[in-house]
């Protein structure tokens, strides 16, 4: 139909644009580039979290009874220990007799962010057990997995009550 049009175009984020004065006659065919700016775009992002415990050196990783639950069971390897925790800290170098990194009592062993072997210390319900060089005659022990709770390795910078090794 023969007339003068107005062409408009929206889109969410761009501004508005508008072309007038477009004549069209029967039969016409127009083409009309119509250029998009982009307009206010508001957008918010929200973060939450924890914050970090300013109040200690320490810095720690806890696992809860998930982790263990989820662990596959290969009883010839001896792999659902507690201490398998121990393997996804950073800075961790397990001890490797014959090659075999799951080793049993390799906790002792094993360094931490370049601690010395047999400088770790094994906390139980509070209490310390295995104590490094040599484990001061303690026996190790693990608990049945199904009886570990939480584990939390604290790697560096340790409070005074942990700080009697320099291994983890």
């Amino acid at each position: 139909m023969l007339g003068t049009y107005t062409v408009s175009v929206n889109l969410t984020g761009f501004k508005k644009s508008v072309a007038s004065g477009n004549v069209l006659g029967p039969g016409d065919v127009v083409r009309h580039d119509i250029a998009l700016q982009v307009g206010n775009i508001s957008e918010s992002v929200e973060v939450s979290g924890e914050s970090a415990d300013v109040t200690k050196p320490d810095v720690s990783h806890s696992v809860n009874e998930k982790y263990y639950e989820d662990l596959p069971i290969v009883t010839a390897a001896d792999v659902r220990l507690a201490e398998s925790v121990l393997q996804m800290q950073p800075g961790y170098l397990p001890m490797s007799p014959n090659g075999d990194p799951m080793f049993r009592g390799s906790q002792f062993n094993s360094r931490i962010n370049g601690g010395q072997a047999r400088a770790t210390e094994n906390f139980f319900d509070g209490g310390a057990f295995g104590y490094a060089s040599g484990h001061q005659g303690s026996q190790e022990s693990a608990p049945p997995i199904e009886a570990i709770q939480e584990v939390t390795v604290i790697t560096t910078t340790y409070s005074a009550q942990y700080g009697h090794t320099s291994g983890g």
